[in-house]
């Protein structure tokens, strides 16, 4: 393929298409790689690509990018390709493509939680460092946010290691020692609404990946991040009486007697937009209660996120909508329970697009975060 204005997205959404790998041929001297001065080069396209391949256990080896030598042909450089997948034994990889969704966004999203499912190699450690629970502690999910963080950060479209490192700061100031579980993966049934063969068998098996990773490591706790998460894990018996929302546990840990700083300031709490019954809203809007001047306004507006399946301009509009509402009620913050909804919303509301708002989309923790350590 032609390396002409690649992105992240765009290559996760080829390679998809070949099932066993990509090369990608690099601009030569003579014709000129035509990149214009903002445009981001292909050399940083290609790495962040690598890096979210191996952050899910997935080869960077499926992903080449090689000179073409002038006058070759380009079949030279595919056989050799090919030999170089035999030799690192990389066979080709079952991804139903996800005709239902329309936006290229959600698509990659969607292709990387089905890749993750029979990885290549051991999946990288994410950018938030702690230590694996041992048996019988506390563990800590995050769901999907590490995808969400990476996939955004890599597209330059959000950017949401602010809210996974506020919830680690938030249990060290309280020294409750929480651990990750090795190999859980961003929870899985949200795929079934891809309509294709073998979707099925690919949530079921996530699914009992999960599960089983948990129970070798048989917690007294489980802590979930997210709400889609926590709807995941809570409705499965052998954890339910083990599982609770994080706002829920900081809820605990901040009532009592904690010395917080007065923010003064404005909030509309938005729930998630996909789930019927937000199980982080009630919590959260507690949670926010515990900090000394925050006012809390009702807003029932959707921000139009639906897992980036449908990434249009309806949606977007929805989004613009919802912040115009909340500026109107004076609010100083937009707080997500959702890092769906943040996500899409801190999308939509990019600095120098025309839908960008002066408002400030946020999570509670990183509120309870400032106020704890002396204000915004």
């Amino acid at each position: 393929m032609s390396s002409r204005k690649p992105s992240p997205v765009f290559l996760i959404r080829a390679l998809a298409r070949t099932g066993r790998g990509l090369l990608v041929i690099k601009p030569d001297k003579v014709t000129g790689s035509h990149y214009l001065p903002w445009e981001e080069h292909p050399d940083e396209v290609i790495q962040k690509t690598h890096d979210l391949l191996r952050f899910l256990g997935i080869s960077a080896d499926r992903i080449q990018y090689k000179n073409l030598p002038i006058g070759k042909n380009p079949s030279i450089l595919l056989k050799d390709f090919s030999k170089y997948l035999d030799d690192k034994n990389l066979k080709k990889m079952f991804i139903p493509i996800p005709d239902s969704i329309n936006s290229p966004l959600g698509e990659s999203i969607s292709i990387l939680r089905i890749m993750s499912v029979n990885p290549d190699i051991t999946p990288y450690e994410n950018i938030i460092s702690i230590p694996r629970v041992k048996k019988g502690g506390i563990a800590y999910f995050e769901g999907c946010l590490p995808l969400l963080h990476k996939i955004g950060e890599a597209q330059k479209l959000f950017n949401l290691e602010k809210t996974r490192t506020s919830i680690i700061k938030l249990f060290e100031k309280k020294k409750i020692q929480i651990g990750s579980i090795k190999d859980l993966s961003c929870p899985s049934k949200g795929l079934l609404i891809i309509k294709k063969e073998g979707i099925k068998e690919i949530v079921d098996a996530i699914s009992l990946k999960n599960n089983n990773s948990i129970k070798k490591i048989n917690p007294s706790k489980i802590i979930l991040a997210t709400p889609e998460a926590y709807l995941s894990f809570s409705k499965e018996k052998e954890f339910e009486n083990k599982t609770v929302s994080l706002p829920d546990d900081l809820l605990k840990l901040y009532s009592k007697k904690t010395n917080l700083k007065n923010l003064n300031i404005i909030v509309v709490i938005h729930k998630a937009c996909q789930l019927e019954n937000d199980p982080f809203f009630d919590s959260t809007k507690k949670l926010l209660s515990l900090i000394p001047g925050v006012k809390i306004v009702e807003l029932n507006e959707k921000c139009g996120q639906n897992s980036f399946e449908n990434l249009n301009g309806d949606a977007k509009q929805k989004s613009l909508k919802l912040m115009n509402e909340a500026k109107k009620k004076n609010a100083d913050f937009i707080v997500c329970t959702s890092p769906y909804c943040l996500s899409h919303i801190l999308l939509c509301n990019r600095e120098g697009s025309w839908r960008f708002s002066d408002i400030e989309i946020i999570d509670a923790y990183q509120l309870l975060l400032s106020s704890y350590e002396g204000g915004l």
